[in-house]
């Protein structure tokens, strides 16, 4: 079994010029479990594309992923299709994310999470050949939500971080803001989204450190739960 661990969304390899792009890194899939990714060429050239999957698990808070491969096929539970592309010049493709659920597929209790990752390669059979510069791949989520979800937290701020624990069965995103009302800037507001199980502490902007209290929004993906906390500097 493979255990892999890709900490950036956005992945970096040889290149200099742009590679291609994805219209999301985050997804959450339809009520079937399936979903969508499209890739964008960005290239004066064609682009080959290798797509794979990595179950992500959260273990006393922190992130555990297993790269699906041919070694462990029992696990795999989530395809690409396809998991390899040609992308001509200016070309637009869809990949679909197919759910391979056999069991307990239904009222889902927790959410089931992925990292699906999409790198530049080169042609099977070919030899890889010098590039000059930085070519970017990317590793978007992909979440299929629990059937009921059900939003418990702690969060607690202490004038520099602001650590959280969801202790709930589904993702939220944390929206945590200091701008005042005529002044709305990355600096006084960010949003991070915290998988159900996680633990996790953010290192704040500078126009949210050292005041009395933030603002903090909760909210769902469906917005089901969505709601505006005060939190006070310990």
């Amino acid at each position: 079994m493979k255990r892999v661990v890709i900490t950036p969304m956005l992945l970096i390899i040889s290149s200099l010029s742009h590679a291609f792009s994805i219209d999301k890194m985050l997804l959450i899939s339809s009520g079937d479990g399936n979903g969508v990714f499209t890739l964008t060429s960005s290239k004066g050239e064609e682009e080959y594309i290798k797509g794979s999957v990595s179950q992500v698990n959260v273990v006393n808070g922190e992130l555990e992923k297993i790269e699906l491969t041919k070694d462990n096929l029992p696990l795999w539970d989530l395809a690409l299709l396809p998991n390899k592309l040609i992308l001509n010049p200016g070309e637009r493709r869809r990949v679909s994310v197919k759910n391979l659920c056999q069991v307990d597929c239904d009222n889902l209790k927790k959410d089931k999470v992925y990292q699906v990752t999409f790198m530049p390669s080169v042609m099977d059979g070919q030899k890889s050949k010098s590039r000059v510069g930085i070519n970017y791949g990317y590793a978007p989520y992909y979440i299929v939500p629990a059937e009921n979800a059900k939003v418990e937290y702690e969060i607690q701020y202490n004038g520099s971080e602001v650590s959280v624990e969801n202790k709930g069965n589904t993702f939220f995103y944390m929206q945590i803001d200091n701008c005042r009302p005529d002044s709305i800037s990355n600096k006084c507001k960010q949003t991070n989204t915290i998988l159900a199980g996680r633990k996790k502490t953010i290192k704040l902007a500078e126009g949210l450190t050292n005041v009395d209290s933030l603002f903090v929004k909760v909210a769902t993906h469906d917005y089901s739960y969505n709601k505006k906390i005060t939190i006070q500097k310990k």
